[in-house]
């Protein structure tokens, strides 16, 4: 969103520039609500596949965000603020804390999964195994946007399989 106007931005969709102040007060309220509104959607497909026993929910949840992402190639463009690296670009903190609660609501769908799985699971371990599955994951998806999971001969989809695996196998009594 760097370089781009409000006005510009509503010229571009079609819209006078009043249409969107009405709105919207600036361009980051409005890539904060349509970031909102995707980690919304973000949620909603890790918690739908999130059924049955703990082990099937927590590979159903898993499983959820990687299709989530790996089928909508532009939300992880606009989750990942790709626009000029990795860092939240163009988002005050207040937008960003709010955005990462958002994201946190479909982490807590795995995280719960993985309680269930393992309720001795002390508090901090369930974080770690949360945000490994998460950084295995993202791994994957970064790999497979980029195009380098066909150059290095992957397939995303066998290797979220993978890690989801080797968490269950870490997690068995």
């Amino acid at each position: 969103i760097e370089g781009a106007s409000l006005r510009a931005i509503a010229r571009e969709a079609g819209y006078t520039p009043g249409a969107l102040y009405a709105y919207y007060a600036s361009k980051e309220e409005l890539y904060a609500d349509i970031l909102r509104r995707s980690l919304a959607r973000l949620e909603a497909a890790v918690r739908a596949g999130a059924k049955g026993p703990p082990a099937q929910a927590l590979a159903g949840a898993v499983r959820g965000f990687w299709r989530f992402y790996r089928d909508n190639p532009e939300e992880l463009s606009l989750s990942l603020y790709v626009s000029r690296g990795l860092g939240p670009k163009g988002l005050t903190p207040k937008l960003d804390r709010e955005l990462n609660e958002k994201l946190q609501g479909a982490l807590d769908a795995i995280r719960q999964q993985l309680g269930l799985l393992a309720p001795r699971l002390p508090g901090a371990s369930l974080e770690r195994h949360t945000r490994a599955l998460l950084s295995a994951v993202m791994g994957v998806l970064l790999l497979a946007h980029t195009g380098r999971l066909k150059t290095l001969g992957g397939g995303g989809d066998a290797l979220v399989e993978h890690h989801i695996a080797l968490t269950l196998a870490a997690l068995k009594p």
